[in-house]
Formats: C-alpha cells, sequence, structure tokens
C-alpha cells in the first residue's frame, strides 16, 4: 500500500539522524519512499513501561487549555465571535481535533452545544477543537457536560483501544458507570465509523488513523537501528494522532516522556 507522505510529514524527515556505531545507508530520501508493511499487532498481557497499563489499553489525549486568555496581560479576552478563540486554542492545544486526534482541518467547537446554552457561547472553558468531522458528528447532540467522559476534564487516556486497522473500541474491562461514558463519547462524536460498520464513507478519520499506525511502526523499526528520538518526535507531532503513537512506542518510556511533553496542551 502506499500512502502520499503530506509536505509537513517530508519536512519532519530532513535531517534524520541516526545513533549507530556503524555507517547506515538510510537517510531521508529513503523513509520518503517507504511503502509500509502495516503490521498487525495484537494486545499482549505486558505492561507499557510509561504508565503500567498494559499495552494497548490506551488513551485519548487528555487536554488542557489553560487559563482564561488576556490581552496584553491584563484584561480576560472577548470572543465575540467565538472563532476568534481559534488562534489561542491552537497555542494551548496544538493543530490537533481534541476527541479523535486528527491533524489540521480543526474549528472552535462548543463542548456544549451553543444552541442549548446560548450563554456558554463565547465561554473559554467551553471550548475545544474539533476537526470537521468530530464536529458535524456532535453537532448539538449532547445538551450538558453530564454523562459523557470529556478529554478536558476526566481521565479518559485509559478508556480506549486503539488497533492497526484505523479502529478504535471502547475498552471492556472499564468499571460499568466509566464505561457508560465512555461509549456515549465515542457514539456522540463518532469514533467507530469505519467501512466495516457501513459508516459514511466521507468520514476518513479511520484512514488517517491507519495511516498513522503505519507511520509509527514505520518509525518504531527505525529507532530500533538507532534512529534519534527527537526525529521521531517531529514526526509524530507531524502525523497527529498522539495515542496512536503512545500505544505503538508503549515499551519505550523515553519516547512516551518525550511525546507527552512535546504535544502542546497535554495534561
Amino acid at each position: 500500500i502506499w500512502w502520499p507522505w503530506p509536505r509537513s510529514i517530508i519536512a519532519s524527515l530532513k535531517g534524520v539522524q541516526l545513533r549507530t556505531t556503524q555507517r547506515s545507508e538510510h537517510s531521508a530520501s529513503d523513509l520518503m519512499n517507504w511503502k509500509n508493511p502495516l503490521q498487525t499487532i495484537r494486545p499482549t498481557s505486558h505492561s507499557c513501561a510509561c504508565s503500567g497499563r498494559p499495552k494497548l489499553d490506551l488513551l485519548m489525549r487528555k487536554v488542557d487549555r489553560g487559563p482564561w486568555p488576556r490581552d496584553h496581560g491584563t484584561n480576560a479576552k472577548k470572543f465575540d465571535p467565538y472563532p476568534k478563540a481559534k488562534a489561542d486554542l491552537l497555542g494551548r492545544l496544538g493543530e490537533y481535533c481534541s476527541y479523535c486526534e486528527r491533524l489540521g482541518d480543526l474549528h472552535v467547537e462548543h463542548v456544549v452545544p451553543r444552541n442549548h446554552r446560548p450563554d456558554l457561547d463565547q465561554e473559554w472553558t467551553n471550548f475545544l477543537l474539533g476537526c470537521v468531522n468530530c464536529n458535524a458528528t456532535k453537532s448539538n447532540k449532547n445538551r450538558s457536560r453530564n454523562g459523557y467522559l470529556w478529554p478536558d476534564q476526566d481521565d479518559t487516556e485509559a478508556a480506549f483501544s486503539y488497533l492497526p486497522e484505523g479502529i478504535v473500541q471502547v475498552r471492556d474491562d472499564l468499571s460499568e458507570p466509566i464505561r457508560t461514558k465512555a461509549q456515549k463519547l465515542f457514539d456522540l462524536v463518532g469514533l467507530g465509523r469505519h467501512p466495516s460498520n457501513n459508516s459514511c464513507v466521507r468520514d476518513l478519520r479511520w484512514r488517517k488513523r491507519r495511516e498513522a499506525w503505519g507511520q509509527a511502526n514505520f518509525a518504531l523499526q527505525q529507532v530500533k537501528k538507532g534512529a534519534d528520538v527527537e526525529w521521531v518526535i517531529r514526526l509524530a507531532k507531524a502525523v497527529g494522532f498522539f495515542s496512536v503513537w503512545m500505544t505503538v512506542f508503549a515499551d519505550d518510556p523515553q519516547i512516551c516522556d518525550r511525546l507527552r511533553r512535546s504535544f502542546p496542551g497535554t495534561r
């Protein structure tokens, strides 16, 4: 399967450093001409060194948008109209969807829809970033925060499993109250959409997750050959899907820690 490399990813491949004692013939051109094997990795019972949880029992990135932004360090900013908050959100959370973790194509998303709570239309604490698919799927279906897990307030890290085929699943071993809330968020934003369940064919989140999985696995193989950790981090940020990278590198505590510290707004 050939996957085109976006310009942002190609840029991240420039100047790849290999930390080997022997001369390596790998180069940026090798990486850009990669044909992804899409290896299928199944869940195992050993623990993730970076979290103590079983491998693949990860993650939705927990995010922190931070305090209300201020103008010139004194007055709280006014977001009228609300899309004015986008620049501050991007600066705090990075260019990633707060739900599916996809890179780019983002909008200011009201956690509690403004149709139901007009008073929260310009409220900083009610803003997240949503990609076109998550935003459109969620729409104004939820009337409040009650009954859902939310990445900006709850521990969403152990709620979902990410699989090589681009599939996301709610974990089976959650307590019933948490599983119910995780399932409601899962359904609300359509994280389970995939051709296998006859979901909307125009929704390509699953394909982008699958591509990210392949790219992360390729990076893992390069690390085993001595590739520089900083290159892996640049590539991960250029690809997006934080949870996919955390899953693939679950046995590498150094890279897990660097991923957490490198994706803006991760808590």
